[in-house]
């Protein structure tokens, strides 16, 4: 183990190398990321999509390792031959595509600001109730003097945050699985690409503080996305898996990708990440930057 701990890829490698270019002879893909100001480089799987002991291994590892395996063997050999699911496949598709969703650092960033509000919350009420001797004499410690828990920013352990990001797989994968799922193909000149926020989900806002998932988006190469999206009155619930045109939500779903993205955006093409979509991730130099 190095000083900076274990790699641990938070987009699997397996699923970054469907994208990689078949006209590169060295299993790579072309890769735009944060770190080099969002400029193209070529990149391997094992270049992208990872933290230094992001989460505790001793978690649920050997699940993690399970959903990679099943979904590479449903993509492999239903998906790609545009074949029916069984229910267990469609299970285990529904579990991978919420751990890809649940386990990025976007994620994690979530469950820290949730984790510090609730904490916070909870605290100052203990506080503003219990006299600050009864506190000290609960805790062993004395608040000192001038300490403020909301100068603080509290965040999740690692143990903490693969307790979060492995516990509520099982809810979230049913609710993709109440809805209707259809495989959106793309060809040669029309492909799919990917991010460290890899599923895009679609809500419908009814305020500030109501709003309602009505889809997801989650790109499994540059040819196959799975677009799930909430039963209507005029597109009832379908437990039938239906193989369409990509044509004209593709170009939709990777601008969304590129918006979403906060360290790197993968194409198997140089040509489907658009300029133009570049430009508001690019921030200019400062007069001082050389």
């Amino acid at each position: 183990m190095s000083k900076k701990g274990d790699k641990d890829h938070f987009v699997n490698q397996g699923y970054l190398r469907n994208f990689c270019d078949e006209n590169l002879t060295t299993n790579k893909f072309h890769c735009w990321k944060a770190a080099d100001g969002w400029n193209r480089k070529e990149r391997g799987s094992s270049e992208v999509g990872y933290r230094y002991s992001f989460y505790n291994k001793q978690v649920d590892q050997e699940l993690i390792k399970l959903l990679e395996t099943k979904f590479g063997e449903v993509f492999k050999t239903k998906i790609q031959n545009l074949k029916q699911l069984t229910g267990e496949e469609r299970e285990w598709l529904a579990l991978y595509t919420a751990l890809m969703l649940l386990r990025t650092p976007t994620s994690r960033d979530r469950m820290d600001d949730f984790a510090d509000k609730i904490t916070k919350k909870a605290v100052n009420l203990y506080i503003k109730n219990v006299p600050p001797e009864i506190v000290e004499k609960e805790s062993g410690m004395k608040q000192p003097e001038g300490w403020n828990i909301n100068n603080e920013k509290l965040k999740l352990t690692n143990e903490g945050f693969a307790q979060f990001m492995i516990s509520p797989l099982s809810d979230f994968a049913n609710i993709l699985l109440r809805m209707n799922w259809t495989i959106l193909r793309g060809d040669g000149n029309a492909r799919f690409i990917t991010s460290d926020n890899p599923v895009v989900l679609e809500y419908h806002h009814f305020d500030h503080f109501h709003s309602l998932l009505v889809g997801a988006f989650f790109p499994l190469s540059p040819f196959f996305c799975l677009a799930i999206t909430r039963p209507t009155e005029f597109d009832p619930p379908n437990n039938e898996l239906s193989y369409e045109n990509a044509l004209p939500l593709l170009p939709i779903i990777n601008m969304q990708l590129v918006r979403f993205a906060r360290e790197f955006l993968i194409s198997s093409k140089e040509t489907f990440v658009r300029i133009e979509w570049l430009e508001s991730k690019r921030k200019p130099k400062s007069d001082n930057q050389e």
